[in-house]
């Protein structure tokens, strides 16, 4: 018998006792090592081992052949298996990714499902020592920073690698040793995709001449991860306000690129964003106020006063609808209408709201009669209440005609205010 595949007090780190573990099983060498090593130690160590397989629509019939070869393979160990198909091509098209891109974005939602839909806490790929190694390559060889030099992540989003201190030598071993069963992605032979160069024809001849390649490479990995861990502690956190991120202007230009980083993880943002964009950011704080740049993914940088705010802009809403007590949905939030509470800021005289009232956002023309006498442009007292202009747009309003009578969770018009003769007084809150 060989040792383990997997060190078990390393294994328990990332699959706890009583896990359901669902190992990403493509039918190749590497996952069906660990499906069948995982089954081999679950009674051991308390966990339940099942399986999920994702067949992308990429490679045709024989594609599908390796979906019914993981079925088979399931059956023979009495391991649950949760299998999909997706159509990568089509994101690919319609997305513009490359082929793996679009293959990796479906195989991780299918992951993410499996966990959200109870079939599984956590998923366990394949990756290996050697994966690692490549991919630090193909980061060093594309361009890269500190943070790309960390390598793959050990775990990240219920997504754990137990195999990542494990060599492609050793899963061959394994297999061996157990004969195991796997098929082979005929893709994974050509040299033409830039992760199979580096597998089948750079590391090869590195090893010739540092043998221990690999694991000076993943020693490079270790070192940036410390370094990387102790610059985020140093990074400001995001300030998340709504759906946007507030960047303060910071004089050291590491720990700003590492809280513009921090804010784009935030939006859901973790790649395409390279080092021109983050110059781009940087210098966007001495822009005039108001200044906007596009970023990847859809995120948009507006300049304001010491700052810059990111966000994904939403769909305008230029309809209306009419303006009640109760609950009304609309596309910039849910407005609540009651009876005034302790606490609640955003309140008025029913009796002063004319029936044919409406929520809304700004249009032209728009304005609101001020406290003290007289009145002004919606524009002019937006921007008195420092309203960032990415919102301006998305502020729910309650109007008829151009005359605003409240601008939610900001202030209300000196028309509707509460005063002496007030009968009810009624509370809008909007999320």
């Amino acid at each position: 018998m060989g040792k383990d595949l997997v060190d078990k007090s390393y294994l328990s780190s990332l699959v706890p006792a009583g896990s359901v573990v669902a190992v990403a099983v493509s039918g190749g060498r590497d996952s069906v090592a660990l499906l069948h090593f995982l089954k081999s130690v679950s009674d051991e160590l308390s966990f339940e081992v099942r399986a999920v397989n994702v067949e992308h629509g990429i490679r045709g019939a024989e594609s599908v052949r390796d979906s019914e070869f993981v079925k088979s393979f399931c059956k023979s160990l009495g391991i649950p298996l949760l299998s999909k198909s997706v159509d990568a091509p089509q994101l690919k098209k319609s997305e513009g990714l490359t082929t793996e891109e679009a293959a990796r974005i479906l195989r991780y939602e299918v992951f993410a499902e499996a966990i959200s839909g109870g079939f599984a806490t956590v998923v366990a790929t394949a990756h290996h020592k050697s994966d690692d190694a490549e991919t630090l390559l193909l980061r060093i060889f594309r361009g890269t920073g500190l943070r790309g030099l960390t390598g793959i992540s050990e775990k990240s989003n219920g997504v754990v690698r137990p195999l990542l201190k494990t060599s492609s030598e050793e899963i061959d071993a394994y297999v061996s040793e157990h004969a195991l069963p796997f098929v082979t992605d005929s893709t994974n032979l050509s040299d033409e995709a830039d992760r199979n160069f580096l597998r089948n024809v750079v590391l090869p001849l590195l090893k010739t001449r540092y043998p221990k390649v690999e694991d000076s490479l993943l020693r490079l990995s270790e070192n940036a991860k410390e370094a990387q861990a102790f610059l985020d502690k140093c990074a400001p956190e995001p300030k998340l306000d709504g759906e946007s991120v507030l960047i303060e202007k910071t004089d050291d230009k590491v720990i700003g690129r590492l809280a513009f980083e921090k804010a784009f993880r935030a939006l859901g943002v973790y790649s395409d964003v390279e080092m021109r964009h983050y110059r781009l950011l940087e210098n966007l704080f001495f822009a005039e106020v108001g200044r906007e740049l596009d970023m990847p993914h859809g995120v948009r940088a507006v300049k304001e006063r010491g700052a810059v705010r990111l966000y994904i802009p939403k769909e305008l809403w230029s309809g209306e609808l009419p303006f009640s007590e109760g609950v009304t949905e609309t596309p910039v939030g849910k407005a609540t209408v009651s009876l005034k509470e302790d606490g609640d800021k955003i309140y008025f005289d029913a009796g002063k709201i004319p029936e044919e009232s409406v929520f809304r956002t700004r249009r032209s023309g728009d304005f609101i009669k001020k406290f003290g006498g007289g009145q002004k442009s919606l524009q002019d007292f937006l921007t008195d209440k420092k309203i960032p202009a990415y919102l301006k747009d998305r502020i729910l309003l309650v109007a008829n005609g151009s005359e605003v009578f409240a601008v939610c969770g900001v202030d209300v018009s000196r028309a509707v205010a509460v005063d002496d003769k007030t009968q009810r007084v009624l509370a809008i809150n909007v999320k």
